[in-house]
């Protein structure tokens, strides 16, 4: 399962997620003096770095790709901008390093050298995008002060953060797919992002479509697909004859070598709220898709926006596309499996639409904006984004709120989001502080 680049410069930036001594492929050590600057631009994604490599001290730029291929893929081969790169590092190369590619610069496979299984590994760097940021509050340290307009500050490169990185997505995806994968990350919540955004990957609405035909799309039959690719479902689940016809449809997906490619042990259950269930879920995702297929998601919700509505209208008309009502034959086959005697009226609520709408549906509409050089709209979006009401039942958010004693900045973070979304921001550039800071005017 492909796992996103920035999680290589993450990991780049804290060695103790990996065994040392780092070795490259052809059996050179690699140690880090200083690791550069990150860059935020166009070019190598670290600048000036300070690296021994086989004893031998050397300064340029480090590139960070999944797969040698990508290096090609991303146009890097004759980029000038690159001719300063020392050190590649790769998730894996399972068909090897192409000779042009090994003759230029040595290569590092993160893969090889994580401390801990990858599972850990991978729970470590979704836990780091996670929005709850862990902390206890002792007491506010009057050396970290920031004021309303440096939350906006932090708020809008937030924001552009999100753009980079749905841009980064559609070299893989088209957009109605990043949609959903997105989607199911909103679904996922802090304790199951990872694992739903991984399912999404591998089954994108793109891939749904070219497996079922129009009349095999009902909500039961893609839970089921899905579900069974998710690892979710196992064959005991269908062992008696309750699910009529979903038993037959779960014996044919096996017989078509629709087997799991993730595994039970990969989704979390302790401690979650019933509505973030990951069979429920599940089934938001699956009603989604039937309802909109072959009819675009993306272009429906892109519509709506486009009209330029108020921000309450806007929002209003998003919701009633994404919060639909439970279909009565998937709830029961959900109710069979779960054991939960009630099901949701909506699968989807409308405290996770929010989010979606304001971590989602704005930097990608955004993104789809400056790559179709539509200006006006985008300083729309924008505008949405500044208005957006407060949408988080973030912990470190209730907190803030709490600790901070400008009535001004208190009443901004529970009414609109956009400071919030600074907080989360500002926090996530200062994890060494175990405490709010103290905001004031």
């Amino acid at each position: 399962m492909r796992i996103p680049e920035r999680w290589l410069s993450q990991t780049y930036q804290n060695l103790s997620y990996l065994k040392t001594p780092l070795q490259t492929t052809d059996d050179r050590e690699v140690k880090i003096l200083h690791p550069g600057t990150i860059n935020d631009g166009d070019g190598p994604d670290v600048k000036n770095a300070l690296l021994e490599i086989a004893g031998t001290r050397q300064r340029g730029d480090v590139e960070f790709h999944c797969f040698p291929k990508d290096w090609f893929r991303h146009g890097h081969d004759n980029d000038l901008r690159y001719q300063q790169v020392i050190l590649h590092i790769l998730w894996d190369a399972p068909k090897g390093i192409p000779e042009s590619l090994e003759r230029r610069f040595p290569h590092l496979i993160i893969k090889d050298h994580l401390l801990n299984d990858e599972t850990h590994w991978r729970e470590k760097m979704s836990a780091l995008e996670s929005e709850e940021i862990a902390g206890n509050i002792n007491e506010l340290p009057t050396e970290a002060i920031i004021d309303r307009n440096e939350l906006a500050i932090y708020a809008e490169q937030r924001f552009r953060q999100k753009v980079a990185r749905y841009r980064e997505w559609a070299e893989q995806f088209s957009l109605e797919d990043i949609l959903f994968i997105a989607l199911a990350e909103t679904l996922g919540y802090s304790r199951n992002k990872f694992p739903f955004r991984q399912l999404i990957w591998q089954c994108p609405p793109s891939h749904l479509e070219s497996m079922l035909p129009p009349r095999q799309r009902t909500p039961q039959k893609v839970w089921i697909l899905l579900g069974l690719r998710g690892g979710l479902l196992q064959s005991q689940h269908f062992s008696g004859d309750a699910f009529g016809v979903s038993v037959d449809w779960y014996n044919a997906l096996r017989q078509q070598g629709q087997y799991p490619r993730m595994q039970l042990r990969d989704w979390h259950f302790a401690r979650l709220r019933p509505a973030n269930n990951p069979y429920l879920r599940l089934g938001a995702l699956a009603q989604l898709f039937t309802r909109y297929s072959p009819v675009s998601l993306f272009s429906r919700l892109l519509e709506i926006a486009m009209a330029r509505g108020s921000y309450d209208t806007t929002l209003r008309q998003w919701r009633e596309i994404l919060i639909l009502r439970t279909e009565p034959q998937l709830a029961e086959i959900i109710k069979s499996i779960t054991g939960f005697r009630e099901i949701p009226v909506h699968l989807l609520g409308g405290n996770r639409a929010n989010q979606f709408c304001l971590n989602v549906l704005l930097p990608l509409f955004y993104f789809w904006a400056s790559r179709t050089a539509n200006n006006g709209f985008a300083t729309y979006l924008e505008s949405l984004y500044e208005m957006f009401p407060a949408t988080s039942d973030n912990r470190i958010i209730r907190q803030g709120i709490s600790n901070i004693s400008d009535p001004e900045i208190r009443k901004c973070l529970r009414k609109r989001a956009f400071y919030q979304q600074g907080l989360i921001e500002y926090l996530s550039h200062h994890p060494q502080q175990r405490a709010l800071p103290l905001v004031r005017k």
